[in-house]
């Protein structure tokens, strides 16, 4: 009797060599290279900014990349890099008052105050148009709406 564990384990995995893969699957895979582009960039910046960056302020910036892939919704002109650099601000400013005049990294990638209060108010845009508010005489907990609001 043949071994049938290479082809189970050829036959588990999504894309199989030989087919055609579907356009979702390509998608899928299109995104996840540009997420982890994005996350190059960050890296890049991390070590450009002339401010010291907690291994947690990293995480944060990190994770609205992840959270909110199209950058075009929060402003359709600015790059890339224009655009993480106003999350390493953000995160940045959160924990402490800091001014973009101050700094020539926000002149080399056109980070102004216009352009980084526009990308700041669509990511709280779209964060609270993708989360529940529950009222404040609701004492219950419904985990199902958590969830809901999770996605």
């Amino acid at each position: 009797m043949k071994n049938i564990k290479p082809l189970l384990k050829k036959y588990s995995k999504p894309y199989v060599p030989g087919e055609q893969r579907t356009t979702q699957y390509n998608n899928k895979i299109q995104q996840e290279q540009r997420t982890k582009n994005k996350e190059h960039i960050a890296d890049m910046l991390f070590l450009e900014v002339p401010f010291h960056l907690t291994t947690d302020e990293k995480q944060q910036v990190k994770h609205l990349i992840q959270t909110y892939p199209n950058f075009r919704n929060l402003h359709g002109n600015a790059s890339n890099e224009t655009i993480i650099l106003a999350f390493i601000f953000y995160i940045k400013m959160s924990n402490k008052q800091i001014k973009l005049d101050r700094y020539t990294i926000t002149q080399k990638y056109d980070l102004t105050h216009t352009t980084f209060e526009l990308i700041i108010c669509r990511l709280v845009k779209h964060h609270f148009l993708n989360s529940y508010i529950l009222p404040k005489e609701n004492k219950t907990y419904d985990p199902q709406l958590q969830q809901k609001g999770d996605k």
